[in-house]
């Protein structure tokens, strides 16, 4: 099965820039444990400007995905956790609300042995072992400094067939 690494597609001008999020809670290595603490429901804000883009994904500082992203994510996975994520605009006069997702994926210790790992811990070439990912369709990469996000075939065909706007994928090798 072909793997990607869910992305925010780059093309976008002027898309939203989630901040005002602690770190602390939303960090790449998030346990269940972690997750269980975070608040109910966050909130943060944002500068509004007129040319401004609203993605269904929003990868930095921490992943962030529309409600139509997570429900298309659970149709593959129904153990997915999630806590929501209220963005208003600083200025009161713009009555612009969002609504993200923070989501707990599970994590998979599933790097294969030719990955190369950089000297601060980021991964420099990404390779993945099919016998370790057993078929998952969604799921975070363990052991990692990075947030990222692998998603299966069929998940990004269904997402393209949904037309979710600012989303990109990056093809994973699978050895």
């Amino acid at each position: 099965m072909e793997y990607f690494r869910l992305i925010t597609n780059n093309s976008m001008k002027e898309p939203i820039k989630a901040g005002g999020l602690d770190t602390g809670y939303y960090k790449p290595n998030i346990t269940i444990e972690e997750f269980a603490r975070i608040p109910k429901a966050m909130v943060s804000y944002y500068d509004y400007k007129e040319e401004l883009e609203f993605p269904d994904y929003v990868a930095l500082p921490v992943p962030l995905f529309s409600t139509k992203l997570r429900d298309t994510l659970q149709i593959y996975d129904e153990e997915i956790q999630y806590k929501p994520v209220c963005y208003f605009a600083k200025q009161l006069e713009i009555k612009k609300s969002l609504l993200y997702w923070f989501l707990y994926l599970k994590q998979l210790d599933c790097l294969h042995e030719t990955c190369v790992k950089n000297p601060n811990g980021s991964i420099g070439k990404l390779v993945l072992d099919r016998h370790k990912i057993m078929g998952q369709d969604i799921f975070r990469i363990q052991g990692i400094l990075e947030n990222k996000i692998i998603i299966s075939l069929p998940v990004a065909e269904s997402i393209l067939r949904r037309r979710l706007y600012g989303i990109g994928f990056e093809k994973v090798e699978v050895i």
